[in-house]
């Protein structure tokens, strides 16, 4: 997929499915409608489900996808929806901890250590090569960038 981000686009995201180490998200630039996957640790605790697999296929394939997005091609994605990304995720978790912690009569008082609470990880960009495994593509893309 061929995908042009400008100072001016138009980037929304939405979360989907998560499951098995893969958290889908729906994306649309300026209209055009896409999907991204997140590496997660959604996995944990059931490796079983990956039977067909050494550990080494594990290693590399299931858990050092964690904190990567990819398109679903398995490329990776331009480096300005990462660093969207990372910020709109940062941006939800904050308005989400905000509407938690207005509500102590319904929710309680929330510590700052609470794990529910903690920010989702930033995500770098990733491209899975075959017999390789996931290759980073960038270092870390800041949601303060």
């Amino acid at each position: 997929m061929k995908l042009k981000i400008t100072d001016s686009s138009q980037i929304k995201f939405a979360q989907r499915l998560r499951f098995n180490g893969v958290w889908v998200h729906d994306v649309w630039v300026d209209g055009q409608y896409f999907q991204i996957e997140i590496g997660d640790d959604s996995f944990k605790g059931r490796r079983e489900l990956f039977s067909g697999m050494s550990d080494v296929e594990f290693e590399r394939d299931v858990v050092d996808r964690i904190n990567t997005v990819t398109m679903m091609d398995r490329s990776a994605p331009p480096e300005p929806l990462v660093t969207a990304f990372n910020q709109w995720r940062k941006e939800l978790h904050d308005e989400r901890v905000e509407r938690l912690r207005s509500q102590p009569e319904r929710y309680g008082t929330i510590s700052e250590d609470d794990p529910f609470i903690q920010p989702y990880p930033d995500v770098v960009a990733a491209r899975y090569e075959p017999g390789q495994g996931w290759v980073k593509t960038t270092v870390v893309s800041l949601s303060a960038a």
